[in-house]
């Protein structure tokens, strides 16, 4: 029958098409390509972490250099923050998050910002142009992004004293105000 509408060339026909099209636009755009993972990535057996679990660990390396373990920043409160140089919304954020991190690390609050498959110069060329201050890593073949289920960037995961997920915010933060918040209710 959808041969049949195409071959006609009506409008169902485009229709039809086109509802095809978007569909495997979407497909792709959220990792639902059909393809095999990326080697060395790992998909989460339980499905993605949720509000109230423990957060998945990750080891990945830093920007700067050496390994950065999540399960090592335990005991402090933790914002994970998905992010990439070439997201708009990333950029009007980070300076926010800048903000927040110096008013709170005295008190124990630590920022991980995990860098989303770019190449290292581009991480390291975004964090010293900005003058960012708190530790960067880079999940190279996003294992670490498909294991936390982050479909679109910025993506943000707080994480509380014990590494358990209090608040997932997706999409940017626009006020200081907004991130202060969820930040201080972590205290």
């Amino acid at each position: 029958m959808l041969g049949e509408a195409m071959a006609a060339g009506g409008i169902a026909g485009r229709r039809i098409s086109l509802v095809i099209a978007v569909m495997a636009l979407v497909a792709v755009a959220c990792g639902g390509g059909g393809g095999p993972a990326p080697a060395g990535a790992e998909r989460s057996t339980s499905g993605p972490p949720r509000v109230g679990q423990l957060a998945p660990d990750f080891t990945l390396e830093r920007v700067d250099g050496g390994p950065l373990a999540l399960r090592e920043l335990r005991g402090q409160v933790v914002l994970v923050n998905f992010w990439a140089s070439w997201c708009g919304p990333c950029k009007v954020e980070m300076p926010l998050i800048q903000q927040v991190y110096d008013q709170y690390r005295a008190r124990g609050f630590q920022v991980v910002g995990v860098d989303f498959g770019e190449p290292r110069e581009d991480a390291v060329d975004f964090v010293q142009q900005g003058g960012f201050s708190w530790p960067f890593v880079l999940d190279g073949n996003q294992g670490v992004a498909k294991r936390y289920n982050v479909l679109g960037l910025p993506a943000s995961f707080f994480l509380d004293r014990q590494g358990v997920i209090r608040q997932i915010h997706v999409g940017p933060f626009v006020t200081r105000e907004q991130l202060e918040e969820k930040v201080a209710a972590l205290f």
